[in-house]
């Protein structure tokens, strides 16, 4: 678990280090350098229910009041698309 987290704090550090930084340097650090590698990748329902909506609604509004409190809160999120 140590590991781990330490893995995640050198992406971050990376990441505010060269704000410009592609996905191929990431994914060059990420495999080659952390050695890690890409196990599964969660399922996603394309219909949600309704608690599941009623979630992410809770989630996005959580998100939105971390950015007002603090602006550079979205620095240091690393977001990602099906292409990934």
């Amino acid at each position: 678990m140590q590991r781990s987290l330490e893995q995640r704090m050198a992406i971050k550090f990376c990441v505010k280090l060269e704000k410009n930084i592609t996905k191929t340097i990431v994914h060059e650090i990420v495999s080659e350098t952390l050695g890690m590698r890409k196990v599964c990748a969660k399922l996603v329902p394309k219909v949600l229910t309704d608690v599941q909506k009623a979630r992410r609604v809770e989630t996005c509004q959580e998100l939105l009041d971390t950015c007002e409190d603090n602006p550079a809160f979205l620095d240091d999120v690393i977001t990602g698309d099906e292409s990934c």
